[in-house]
């Protein structure tokens, strides 16, 4: 089980910072780091043996935020699932409030339900 020992984004003042942590950590834990070519976002992939690949997808929007000091988050994290069964993809995402080690359990669990329709 992995854990991200980054800092609350509740509590985070500096978000560049804040990217370094979880870069830091997500290497540590055994996740890649790969640009997604759809959104451009940073995203990092770790595979599970044969079974699934779990994503961790970063989404910047500070270019996108009018005012600058506002303290809402301005960084978000996207959990993915991917099962890969010959030509079908099967995918879990979650963006609610969870943590990396809360999203490999729900995971393993998806894992388990969906290979019974295989």
């Amino acid at each position: 089980m992995g854990k991200i020992n980054i800092k609350s984004l509740a509590i985070c003042q500096d978000w560049n910072k804040y990217l370094e942590y979880i870069d830091s950590d997500l290497k540590a834990l055994g996740f890649r780091k790969q640009k997604d070519i759809v959104d451009k976002n940073d995203v990092y992939y770790k595979s599970y043996g044969e079974k699934y690949v779990i994503g961790v997808h970063i989404f910047d929007f500070r270019p996108h935020i009018s005012n600058k000091d506002d303290s809402d988050y301005k960084i978000r994290l996207m959990f993915e699932c991917r099962l890969d069964f010959d030509d079908n993809i099967i995918k879990l995402e979650v963006s609610h409030r969870v943590n990396l080690e809360i999203f490999e359990d729900m995971s393993e669990e998806f894992y388990k339900t969906m290979i019974k329709y295989e």
